[in-house]
């Protein structure tokens, strides 16, 4: 049995679009039948929908349920994990086995009321997976056909609203798959399993890096080449893979870095252009202005003409005199003058009424005030149409600021998500090029002979620390009776633990409950 619990994510829709369809297509060939659990339809595209709403409204279920709405939060909702079978197993397996499998499953994940699930934090509550809502999607791929299937379990519980504690699930599934094996009177397909499992129950800490898919089955291409050979063509690989992966880091910079390029120069020409907009449109108004003026100012200038020309003549006669000199007077603001200095404005009245040419000069200054009164008006009018069109101008820029920060935004998270892929590609294969690396120092085994494949002892430390000896460490799993480990797993662990003192930093292959194979 092969157990693999994938990461937590945030959408029920999405998971379910993976496991409804075949792979990168349209199609659902692979799906061989499906289950609802918990939920009060059989449809899994309703069933999703019902569990995402679920998941919204966890708040409101612990609020009925009288619980505080405390602790951390989080909105990774949707818990994965498959179910696999060994290959000799295909042609025995039915649907309700696998479906009792998969619930049987359910009940090993979670806690006990009063179980330790942190340092310093024990569970206020009984609450396992099989009370939470679930969807069981079986799939058959390959040529041979062979299923395997898939638990979508909402981590949200439908009554009370609480998330599902999920402390060392790798463990738990993996106790559960010994049992099965068990229960069924099987041979088990994964030896190290059961060591691992000794030595948890007496308080030894076991783990081992889950190898990646491309990795595993690169590995079983290779499974029958010499080790030297094997090793140069893994090592091969991962030199035309890390040469792929820098020719896609330098094409991914230069896209980024046009794409910045390309939308800053579409923000400055756009400002650009709606400068010049504002521009041509104070131009239009300013031209429409003074065709509006036009015929004041030409109506202006033929009275004024006319009022000179009678001037002119009536300097002829003494009554036209009298009459330029009483037309002087009113044009001249000379009672504001009488207010400010009486002496000087009778002064000029009296010149006024016996100077023609003072006369004249009053005429001109009348006149030039009055073109000047028009000229000011047209321009307030202009001004007055500038300011409105620069206030147009000043919004439309703010909108297109507005949009320019929104692209930006959604580039920068664009590119950032693009960056977060890739540095997840040079992870995973700086793991592959490690686990090339160590298996260049172990001896390759024998595909054929299961016993010799699986002699190495599997419970070391994990890479980075194989150096240092194994040290106890508290085990949150329950610990079997020491009459369920038999008396050949006390020899297994008594043989590791002797050859782990001898040899402190053991080279052999290692096994876990993750390990892609049986």
């Amino acid at each position: 049995m092969i157990n693999v619990i994938h990461s937590n994510g945030t959408s029920f829709k999405g998971l379910m679009a993976y496991l409804m369809h075949d792979k990168d297509a349209a199609t659902s060939e692979r799906v061989a039948w499906t289950h609802t659990h918990n939920l009060t339809t059989e449809s899994p595209e309703l069933g999703w929908k019902i569990m995402a709403a679920s998941a919204m409204h966890q708040a409101d279920l612990k609020r009925d349920a009288g619980i505080k709405n405390t602790g951390r939060k989080s909105k990774d909702h949707v818990m994965h994990y498959t179910l696999s079978w060994h290959a000799d197993e295909h042609g025995e397996l039915t649907r309700a086995e696998m479906l009792q499998a998969a619930l049987a499953s359910m009940t090993y994940i979670g806690t006990n009321e009063g179980d330790r699930i942190g340092k310093k934090k024990k569970a206020l509550r009984t609450q396992h997976a099989d009370e939470h809502q679930a969807i069981i999607v079986c799939h058959e791929e390959g040529p041979d056909k062979q299923p395997h299937v898939h638990i979508m379990l909402n981590r949200v519980h439908p009554e009370h609203g609480v998330m599902l504690p999920d402390s060392k699930d790798y463990e738990k599934l993996s106790a559960w798959a010994l049992e099965y094996r068990q229960a069924q009177n099987k041979e088990h397909y994964c030896p190290e399993r059961v060591k691992n499992a000794a030595a948890r129950a007496q308080g030894y800490m076991t783990s081992h890096h889950r190898k990646s898919r491309n990795m595993y089955e690169l590995e079983q291409e290779q499974l029958g080449a010499e080790p030297n050979s094997r090793k140069a063509t893994l090592l091969d690989q991962m030199k035309r893979r890390a040469a792929q992966l820098k020719s896609t880091s330098v094409d991914q910079k230069q896209r980024h870095k046009d794409a910045f390029r390309t939308l800053e120069d579409e923000h400055v020409n756009a400002e650009k252009l709606e400068r010049a907009r504002r521009a041509e449109e104070v131009r239009a108004a300013k031209a429409e202005i003074m065709e509006d003026y036009r015929p004041q100012m030409d109506e202006l200038g033929d009275r004024q003409a006319a009022e000179m020309a009678s001037f002119e003549e009536a300097t002829n006669t003494l009554r036209g005199r009298v009459t330029n000199s009483w037309q002087a007077l009113k044009t001249k603001e000379w009672m504001t003058d009488i207010r400010q200095n009486s002496l000087q404005a009778m002064g000029q009245a009296f010149q006024l009424a016996f100077s023609s040419g003072m006369q004249q000069q009053a005429l001109d200054e009348y006149h030039s005030k009055e073109q000047s009164r028009l000229e000011t008006q047209r321009r307030q009018k202009e001004e007055e149409a500038a300011r409105q069109h620069r206030a147009d101008e000043q919004a439309r820029l703010e909108e297109r600021r507005r949009l320019y920060t929104l692209a930006r935004n959604d580039l920068t998270l664009s590119q950032d998500m693009d960056k977060a892929k890739l540095k997840a590609e040079w992870n995973e294969y700086a793991k592959d090029r490690l686990a090339v690396k160590s298996e260049g120092e172990r001896e390759v085994k024998n595909t054929n002979d299961q016993e010799q494949k699986t002699e190495a002892p599997g419970i070391t430390a994990p890479p980075e620390t194989q150096s240092e000896p194994l040290k106890p460490e508290f085990d949150q799993v329950s610990r079997p009776p020491a009459e369920q480990t038999g008396e050949d797993d006390r020899r297994a662990l008594e043989s590791f633990l002797e050859k782990n003192e001898q040899q402190n930093s053991p080279d052999q292959d290692q096994g876990s409950d993750r390990d892609i194979t049986d």
